[in-house]
């Protein structure tokens, strides 16, 4: 499970590289993950330090640090 979650990470981190203030909506139409799977990929990169959240109105975008 865990290599699971570190490969789904590598994934969002190469669309982050490629794309700025990206949601969680935009990454379930883009990529080939379920929002769940998205979910946990973004807390694993959060509390890795990888990526930053930002507060936008309602929704959370998020970029590489």
């Amino acid at each position: 499970m865990v290599n699971e979650i570190k490969k789904n990470g590598e994934v969002i981190l190469k669309y982050l590289q490629k794309n700025k203030h990206v949601t969680i909506t935009e990454m379930t139409d883009k990529l080939l993950l379920s929002r769940g799977q998205i979910r946990i990929a973004i807390a694993f990169l959060l509390g890795g330090d990888k990526i930053d959240e930002f507060k936008l109105g309602m929704a959370k975008v998020y970029n590489l640090k």
